[in-house]
């Protein structure tokens, strides 16, 4: 049996730096709060795969696309590690996972040192609802897989990184740091330590292998904000020019103007696209209005006066240009009207994290050439 005593560590190492997860809620022309995953891994396996060859250097540096982690929602990602060096390899004591918390809220003044640390509107303590779990198994995803993930009758062995689940106050601690000009409060894991307690992950060249398993997991806290509601945006399109392709719908009416036939098309957001939507296009849907001297204006939907309105919900589709814009115009303040008050419930629930939370996981695993 080899112990870490025994082993001539040569100077050369391999370095992995990965940003591997990142969850984001942040601001844009208000308050935009979502949560995002941005991680290194093929889009469709969620897998990302390390080959340890000292010839090559470093080895895995891969993005693609974000996907929603939402209320609810549970998924994994797993690193596939394996040695295919001519020498044995081990992982180094300065292995290490960081995860990091950042907000547009946070200033020196925080003790934000638990993974707990949020508060609602009335700053009343809530439970952070997002968890995460990693664990190094001495074994490849393949052969994981097969199992189910239950280990239990196998000789295969685990270490558990971290838990914010169930980490206590000792265990996952957090220290401002801050990172290019960005203030962070950050735990470190050591995970070099914790896997040269034994020889379990010792890589011997040729058929040596690991495997990482980040689970993530999101509470369900949106209780009465429907955030699976469907918000539309109409546009004026040429009946000719009309598809389902750049569309989701259209009214059922056609609508002629100078003998050209149109239709009222629509596309579909769910709530948090429909935030990006309006983010896009000023923060909120904008009606215009002629004044008393038939001088164009434009006013945002929530700073309409009770006479605005009063003339919005009046009008009717006519014949001309004009008419049928100034009718979408009050489709679009119905539609924002009804996002209004789901966004209303969304933020009374998830409280701190509407003002903007950033969760990153940094994974800087290190392995080095042993004789």
């Amino acid at each position: 049996m080899k112990t870490n005593k025994m082993l001539k560590i040569v100077s050369r190492t391999l370095v992995v730096m990965v940003v591997l997860l990142v969850v984001t809620s942040f601001l844009t022309s208000g308050i935009f709060a979502k949560y995002l995953i941005s991680d290194s891994v093929y889009e469709e396996a969620r897998v990302a795969k390390w080959e340890i060859n000292f010839n090559n250097g470093e080895s895995l540096h891969s993005i693609v696309s974000s996907t929603h982690l939402e209320s609810g929602s549970t998924g994994e990602w797993g690193l596939d590690i394996s040695n295919k060096s001519e020498v044995d390899a081990q992982f180094s004591d300065e292995s290490n996972i960081k995860i990091r918390l950042q907000s547009p809220d946070f200033n020196i003044n925080h003790e934000h040192n638990t993974w707990d640390f949020l508060v609602d509107n009335e700053h009343n303590h809530i439970d952070n609802p997002i968890n995460f779990k990693a664990v190094m198994y001495n074994c490849s995803l393949s052969e994981l897989d097969a199992l189910n993930g239950d280990i239990t009758n196998s000789n295969i062995k685990a270490v558990e990184i971290f838990n914010t689940k169930t980490a206590s106050h000792d265990t996952l601690k957090f220290q401002m740091v801050i990172v290019s000009g960005e203030l962070y409060f950050e735990s470190y894991v050591n995970v070099g330590e914790l896997l040269n307690k034994t020889n379990d992950f010792y890589l011997e060249m040729g058929t040596g292998k690991a495997c990482l398993k980040l689970y993530w997991e999101v509470d369900t806290i949106l209780n009465s904000a429907n955030t699976n509601a469907i918000f539309k945006s109409y546009h004026l399109v040429k009946e000719s020019e009309y598809n389902t392709t750049n569309y989701n719908g259209k009214l059922s009416n056609t609508i002629t103007i100078s003998s050209t036939r149109y239709v009222i098309a629509y596309k579909e957001y769910d709530y948090f696209e429909y935030l990006i939507y309006t983010s896009s296009i000023g923060g909120e849907i904008m009606i215009s209005f002629n004044d008393e001297n038939g001088k164009p204006y434009i006013r945002r939907c929530t700073k309409l006066s009770n006479e605005e309105i009063s003339k919005l919900v009046s009008r009717q589709i006519g014949n001309t240009e004009k008419s049928v814009n100034d009718y979408i115009e009050l489709l679009e303040y119905n539609e924002y009207n009804k996002y209004l008050e789901i966004k209303s419930n969304y933020n009374a629930e998830t409280g701190y994290l509407s003002l903007g939370l950033e969760c990153r996981i940094v994974l800087d695993l290190r392995v080095e050439q042993v004789d």
